[in-house]
């Protein structure tokens, strides 16, 4: 069982929503507004009599906002007339025999249709032409085409005219209509045809016979390709030097350690031999292929260093200008003869 505080939110909810569906959809004339309406009209009504057109159109169509009849809408529509807009008083005379047909009153829809009718040989028409993706606008109202065509009646006067869309080609232009005599004013749109191709180019002529038999160098393709080869040879080199510079490093620390044996004292302090012994003199001759080998460590990765970057250097400024690299291959091998070592390298740049 539902307890009665559930069923008491459900009733306030519906209730809640359904007057908010009533507040949102508009309110119908109440008796009150009929009477004020039909009291517009009557003063609209009168003030027609006395010959006070401005005022009376004024009251037909305060009326007809309030409320619309048959009665009201005739008289506007008879305002529209009076002052020569044939286009809205037409309009106004067939929505007034519209309503008079709704109220079952034949005689009052029969005499608006016929006042309608009489305007016809004034109305200016607006005749337009356009594809079905086109949007035409006359005096800042869309018109509704129907295949790609529609008959709009307008008011005399300048009309201003516009079609735009994406598959159209945009038109805007300006219509005079006349206001003592009927006219038609076409307004057609076109298509916007798909882009044409451009003329063919047509081949150069043939080189003469003494040009045509040289070949034709690019010197800027050969300075591409020597960049490039001059780069990876540099850098070839440098990475030659690196290895060697390690390979020394090594021997000169092995050298130094083999002097630490034979000889006293230490890396900054120096070594002292004893040359009258033969392992005195055996130290005094690591220690010098020490410092050799340690001098020639240093120059390799200097100068190796220094080659790798040109190498890179070179290579990066071939890649900007646009050369292709060549085919690469090289090989780095140990080599042993004696108690001498060291590395070969062998490669194709």
């Amino acid at each position: 069982m539902l307890s009665m505080r559930v069923l008491c939110s459900a009733a306030f909810l519906a209730c809640s929503l359904i007057s908010l569906m009533a507040w949102g959809q508009p309110l119908p004339p109440t008796d009150g507004d009929a009477a004020k309406a039909h009291e517009l009209y009557l003063e609209g009504f009168d003030a027609w009599q006395k010959g006070d057109t401005q005022e009376a159109c004024a009251k037909f169509q305060a009326s007809r906002k309030i409320k619309q009849s048959t009665g009201n809408t005739l008289n506007m529509a008879r305002c529209h007339e009076q002052a020569g807009e044939w286009a809205s008083a037409r309009r106004v005379y067939l929505e007034a025999a519209h309503l008079a047909e709704l109220d079952n009153a034949p005689e009052r829809t029969q005499v608006a249709q016929e006042m309608a009718a009489k305007l016809d040989s004034r109305i200016c028409w607006i005749v337009v032409t356009a594809p079905s993706e086109a949007t035409v606008v006359i005096d800042g109202a869309v018109v509704t085409l129907t295949n790609g065509s529609a008959r709009v009646a307008v008011d005399p006067g300048e009309r201003l005219l516009n079609a735009t869309g994406a598959k159209v080609e945009s038109k805007t232009e300006t219509a005079n209509c006349p206001g003592d005599r009927g006219s038609e004013h076409p307004f057609t749109v076109a298509a916007r045809s798909p882009a044409t191709p451009g003329p063919v180019a047509s081949p150069p002529p043939p080189a003469p016979a003494s040009l045509a038999a040289q070949p034709v160098t690019d010197d800027s393709g050969g300075m591409h390709s020597s960049w490039l080869t001059a780069g990876l040879v540099t850098l070839g080199v440098g990475v030659i030097g690196v290895v060697v510079g390690g390979v020394m490093g090594a021997q000169a620390l092995s050298d130094r350690d083999d002097a630490k044996e034979l000889c006293k004292g230490d890396d900054e302090q120096g070594y002292e031999c004893l040359t009258a012994t033969e392992a005195g003199q055996r130290g005094s001759e690591l220690v010098a292929s020490a410092e050799d080998k340690a001098l020639g460590s240093s120059l390799g990765f200097g100068l190796g260093g220094a080659l790798m970057a040109s190498g890179a250097t070179m290579i990066i400024i071939a890649k900007v200008l646009g050369a292709e690299e060549p085919p690469v291959r090289g090989w780095i091998a140990p080599a042993r003869s004696g108690s001498a070592g060291g590395l070969t390298v062998v490669g194709q740049f």
